[in-house]
């Protein structure tokens, strides 16, 4: 989602550590042969119930209508009718 440098929020304390520690864990995973799809599954598995949890699930559902709403626009225009 590309959005005004000015209106991001600062990043939570923490944050840094958090998205190397996941990075080496993702990579750890790929290095073992467990595929992109298992993970990402296994993220989302763990993911959702949390931000429910800490964001209230209305909330949670307007920010994953949001990101689609970010996406549909980043696709190309689909020539394959």
């Amino acid at each position: 989602m590309h959005q005004n440098a000015d209106a991001e929020q600062p990043r939570p304390e923490g944050f840094d550590e958090a998205l190397d520690a996941y990075r080496v864990t993702f990579r750890l995973c790929r290095e073992r042969g467990i595929g992109e799809d298992s993970i990402l599954s296994a993220v989302l598995t763990e993911i959702l119930p949390r931000l429910v949890s800490a964001y209230g699930a209305e909330r949670v559902e307007g920010l994953f209508l949001q990101l689609a709403q970010e996406i549909t626009r980043e696709l190309p225009p689909c020539t394959t009718h």
